[in-house]
C-alpha cells in the first residue's frame, strides 16, 4: 500500500507492506497535525476495525533536500523512542509484515524511525489516539528553530532578529533560546526564555543594538536551544530582505547606493546524466567506496538476521546501483528495505548521491526471508 499525503505545502510519502485485517480506502485523516508522532488513520472514528499507522519519521518524494519534509530539522534527527502505556491491553501492535508485537507488555517502547507500526483498538481509533497522545517521547530533537530574514535595514531603530520556535513533541517544554550573531551585529540580549505547549509555535524578537551592514548581505547566525525535554542547535545565513525607497541618479557616482543591501547570486547546477572525464570517474569511485562503507557498517549487520546482504553494483552520474543477495533477493519487503531504509540513510550521508537503483533479479531469488505471497 502506498500513501501520498499533502500536509500544508508539503507532500510526503509512506510505503506500507500490509497490515492486520482488510483496510479499505485511503487514509481517513492525520491524527496529530501539530506534533509527533505521525499517525495516519484508516477508517472512521467509530469503526472498531479501523487501523492506525504510526511513524516516527517521514520520507520525501524524490529529491535530496531534507527541507522537502515537514519539520525537517526534527525529522532528520535520528533516534528517539515513544513509550505507550498499554497496561489494560487496549491496543494491539503489528510489525511491517503484519505480525503481532508486544503482546502482554504493559508498556510498549517504539523506535521513532521511518518504519511503520500498525495499531488497532477494540474501542476504535479515537480511544487509541488519546492513549498515543499521552505517550512519552524520549531522545528526540524537540523543536524546529525558524529564524526569519531581516525585514528592515539593520541600522533602523526597529531592527530585530525574529526567531520562531515550534514544539514538535506531545509534551509541554520550558527552556532557553540563545543566538550567536556575527561580529557585524550586536544584540541587546542574546537569549530568551521559551515555554511551549505541545505543537505550539511562538516567535521571539531579539533587538539589534548596533550593526555594520555588509556589502554581501550575508549574516551567519547560530542558534542553541536547551529545555527540560531535550536540546537543539541550528545555523543559517540571514539576509536583509527589504528594498529601500530612494531616488537614484544614474551618473556614474555610486554614493546613492550606500547602505542598499547587496544581492546574492545563486547558481544551480544539474548533475550530468553519466560521468564524463577522469574527474567524474574518480568521483564515481569515491562515491561507490563511501556507499560500500556505509552499507557494510550500518545496513548489512542489520539485515544479516534475515540472511540478507546488499552490495554496490556500480555508480554512474551520482546514481548508485545496488544488488540484494541472500534472504533479501526475492523478499516481498525488499522494496520497503530499499526505499524506507537503505536509500534515506545513503542520502543523509552522501550529498553527491543523485538516487538509488535496485538491480537485483528478484525472480531468481531462492531463499527469500518473506515469500512473494506476502506482497
Amino acid at each position: 500500500m502506498e500513501i501520498l499525503l499533502r500536509i500544508g505545502a508539503k507532500i510526503v510519502f509512506a510505503k506500507l507492506a500490509f497490515g492486520p485485517g482488510n483496510v479499505k480506502g485511503m487514509a481517513e485523516k492525520i491524527v496529530f497535525r501539530d506534533h509527533l508522532p505521525w499517525v495516519f488513520q484508516f477508517g472512521k472514528d467509530n469503526d472498531k476495525d479501523a487501523l492506525l499507522v504510526l511513524f516516527g519519521q517521514l520520507t520525501a518524494i524524490g529529491g535530496t533536500d531534507p527541507k522537502e519534509v515537514l519539520w525537517s530539522q526534527v525529522n532528520s534527527a535520528e533516534g528517539g523512542t515513544l513509550t505507550i502505556d498499554n497496561h489494560d491491553k487496549l491496543l494491539r501492535f503489528y510489525d511491517l509484515a503484519g505480525n503481532p508485537q508486544y503482546d502482554g507488555e504493559k508498556s510498549v517502547k517504539l523506535p521513532m524511525t521511518i518504519f511503520p507500526t500498525y495499531i488497532t483498538c477494540a474501542k476504535g481509533p479515537a480511544a487509541a489516539a488519546e492513549r498515543i497522545k499521552q505517550a512519552k517521547v524520549e531522545g528526540k530533537r524537540p523543536v524546529e528553530i525558524l529564524p526569519h530574514d531581516f525585514t528592515t535595514l539593520l541600522t533602523a531603530k526597529s531592527a530585530t532578529l525574529t526567531v520562531g520556535v515550534h514544539n514538535c513533541l506531545n509534551q509541554k517544554l520550558t527552556g532557553k533560546l540563545s543566538v550567536t550573531a556575527p561580529n557585524e551585529i550586536k544584540l541587546k540580549s542574546a537569549e530568551t526564555a521559551v515555554e511551549l505547549i505541545p505543537g505550539e509555535t511562538k516567535s521571539f524578537m531579539f533587538e539589534i543594538e548596533s550593526a555594520q551592514p555588509q556589502s554581501g548581505n550575508a549574516y551567519p547566525c547560530s542558534f542553541h536551544f536547551i529545555s527540560n525535554i531535550g536540546n537543539a542547535d541550528y545555523a543559517e545565513v540571514m539576509h536583509v530582505t527589504v528594498a529601500p525607497k530612494r531616488t537614484i541618479t544614474v551618473d556614474g557616482n555610486l554614493d546613492d547606493w550606500k547602505d542598499v543591501p547587496g544581492v546574492t547570486a545563486v547558481r544551480l547546477a544539474a548533475a550530468d546524466p553519466v560521468p564524463s572525464g577522469a574527474a567524474d570517474l574518480a568521483g564515481a569511485a569515491d562515491l561507490a567506496g563511501a556507499a560500500r562503507a556505509i552499507l557494510d557498517a550500518d545496513i548489512n549487520p542489520a539485515i544479516a538476521a534475515h540472511r540478507g546482504r546488499v552490495t554496490v553494483a556500480g555508480v554512474a552520474g551520482g546514481w548508485i546501483r545496488v544488488r540484494l543477495e541472500g534472504g533479501c533477493q526475492g523478499c516481498s519487503l525488499a522494496e520497503v528495505t530499499i526505499r524506507q531504509g537503505i536509500e534515506p540513510l545513503l542520502r543523509a550521508r552522501l550529498p553527491d548521491m543523485t538516487g538509488l537503483i535496485d538491480t537485483t533479479d528478484h525472480e531468481a531469488g531462492t531463499e527469500p526471508f518473506f515469500s512473494p505471497e506476502k506482497r
